[in-house]
């Protein structure tokens, strides 16, 4: 399993200076177009998941898939090491990213800013929770599948964070009220929910994947 993993973040850290060059280009792209959302946040958030994207559709793309099925290796340990190995690759670069913006924040007139421990922890949260929809359908349904999902999923989470944040929200009603709840407590609740959720996608994945006619 652990060389499944490796072989998961090597594919992974390809796509690190492409990452890279969209987290620092999105925020200078909405501060000149008069943005007032924390892009520097919604761009980490957008990283975090595209790493979950791009291990799929390159293993996708390649067929690699068909020589490690071939292998006498079961789908269980393919699907754990998936999920293991994205996940791993996709938390640091989002942390790496927190600590970029928190030191590029400091410089006058940046148009990055700085977020705490709090928000990156919705960050995880909220790519567990999209990335979890995401390698179900592809497990489940398959590529194309999941690229329908990708949108159904990606779009909606963004358009919230764009359009709401920074927002009243009591006026949305209890729901939005706790979504912006950053207290500790609640945030270990988010933080459970949203690992609970990826547990779940996991547990789902194997047992569906493991009886696909591939």
């Amino acid at each position: 399993m652990f060389k499944l993993i490796y072989k998961d973040i090597l594919v992974n850290k390809r796509y690190f200076k492409s990452m890279l060059i969209f987290a620092l280009v999105f925020p200078l792209i909405s501060v000149l177009n008069g943005g007032s959302i924390n892009a520097s946040y919604v761009s980490v958030i957008m990283c975090g998941f595209t790493f979950f994207v791009m291990a799929v559709e390159v293993e996708e793309r390649t067929k690699t898939y068909r020589i490690i099925n071939s292998l006498p290796i079961n789908r269980k340990t393919t699907v754990y090491a998936r999920y293991m190995g994205s996940l791993l690759i996709s938390i640091l670069f989002m942390s790496l990213l927190c600590l970029l913006f928190y030191f590029l924040s400091t410089i006058p007139n940046s148009p990055f800013r700085a977020f705490n421990l709090s928000k990156l922890l919705e960050a995880i949260t909220t790519v567990l929770i999209m990335s979890s929809i995401v390698m179900c359908v592809t497990y489940c349904f398959g590529y194309m599948a999941a690229r329908i999902a990708n949108f159904v999923v990606f779009f909606p989470v963004i358009f919230i964070l764009t359009a709401f944040q920074d927002k009243d929200f009591a006026a949305l009603g209890k729901l939005f009220l706790i979504l912006k709840d950053t207290s500790f407590n609640m945030l270990l609740i988010k933080l459970s929910i949203g690992i609970l959720v990826y547990l779940l996608s996991m547990i789902i994945s194997v047992m569906v994947y493991d009886q696909r006619d591939l």
